[in-house]
């Protein structure tokens, strides 16, 4: 009898998966042209959506496909100290988001348990929201004297692609349905967006900008089935 239960848990079975994933973006890359560097920049919080199809294809592996939204932010700040003056600004700020198509296989182990641990491994596709958006920061003092602008572009580019992994834990129920926590973990190659900054009579620095979408964090899904042979 308990050769069959656990027979039957590694046939194919199909089941829709729903997804939440907030991430820690990695920080503005800044590269000053000056000596001085009076620019910062800090990890933002950001986050992804998602809906998708987890298909056991055999025994302990699984194939996955989703489709789903993110959005990217950006921090910058400085702060300048002039004599008994301090100038300061602090921001984080929407820039674009993408559309994302998920594509991974992942292995479970201990595969007759209620209580897996597993790994995860793919590529996604990050279709952005527009593929040519530009966003200029303007910052003026008390005499409406602009002394800081940063502008960013995100060039022609409406396609990313990059690869991720995860590892962590699933549940499951004798009825197939499964609660997952993961941690995860992003890399892609390219740049969201590139862009210069210039700061104006509070000092000489100017450089430039360009963000990726570098990212870890954890995600929370629960799938249920939909089919089951």
């Amino acid at each position: 009898m308990g050769n069959a239960n656990s027979q039957e848990k590694i046939l194919p079975y199909t089941q829709v998966c729903f997804g939440i994933n907030p991430t820690l973006n990695s920080a503005l890359h800044i590269t000053s042209q000056t000596e001085t560097s009076y620019l910062k920049s800090r990890p933002t919080v950001n986050g992804e959506l998602n809906i998708g199809i987890r298909q056991r294809i055999w025994k302990n592996l699984s194939a996955k496909v989703a489709f789903g939204c993110e959005i990217f932010r950006f921090h910058h700040e400085y702060q300048i100290n002039s004599g008994s003056l301090s100038k300061k600004f602090k921001s984080t700020d929407y820039f674009n988001g993408a559309v994302t198509i998920p594509i991974s296989l992942q292995y479970e182990t201990m595969c007759f348990s209620k209580v897996n641990f597993f790994a995860e491994a793919g590529v996604k596709l990050h279709i952005l929201f527009e593929s040519f958006s530009y966003y200029i920061v303007s910052v003026v003092n008390e005499d409406m004297v602009e002394v800081y602008q940063s502008d960013m572009y995100s060039g022609k580019k409406s396609l990313l692609v990059s690869g991720f992994a995860k590892a962590g834990i699933l549940f499951s129920t004798p009825k197939a349905h499964s609660f997952i926590i993961a941690v995860t973990a992003n890399y892609c190659p390219q740049r969201v967006f590139k862009g210069t900054y210039t700061f104006n009579n509070i000092s000489d620095e100017y450089g430039d900008l360009s963000m990726g979408i570098n990212n870890i964090g954890l995600e929370f899904v629960y799938c249920l089935p939909v089919w089951r042979k």
